[in-house]
C-alpha cells in the first residue's frame, strides 16, 4: 500500500510518501472514522492488518480471517467496528481506537 501527499502538486505525485508492505497483494483499504491516522487492510492471504499511518515499522495488528485460508476482498471500519467480506463469508470484529 503507498501513500500519497495529496496536498502536493500535481506534477509531484509520483513521489510517494510513506509504502507499507504486504507479504501478498492488498486487496482493500478502509480509513478509521475517528482516527484518520489509522487504516484497516485486507489481502489475498486471508489476513486483515491494522495501521498507523504515522509509522511505517509494521502493521500495528493483524488478524486471520477465516483462519488465513480464503481472501479478504473487502474490509470497512465504523463506529469501532471492522466488517471483512471475502471468500470465506463475512466476518464482523470490534476494534478499539486509540483516542488522541
Amino acid at each position: 500500500m503507498t501513500l500519497y501527499d495529496l496536498r502536493t502538486s500535481p506534477s509531484s505525485l509520483s513521489a510517494s510518501s510513506a509504502s507499507f508492505q504486504h507479504p501478498s497483494t492488498p486487496s482493500c483499504v478502509s480509513v478509521g472514522e475517528n482516527n484518520s491516522h489509522q487504516v484497516v487492510t485486507g489481502a489475498y492471504d486471508g489476513v486483515v492488518r491494522v495501521w498507523d499511518l504515522r509509522s511505517m515499522k509494521g502493521a500495528m495488528a493483524t488478524f486471520k480471517a477465516w483462519d488465513g485460508a480464503k481472501k479478504v476482498l473487502s474490509v470497512d471500519w465504523k463506529r469501532g467496528v471492522v466488517g471483512v467480506g471475502g471468500e470465506g463469508g463475512l466476518e464482523v470484529w470490534k476494534v478499539g481506537e486509540e483516542k488522541a
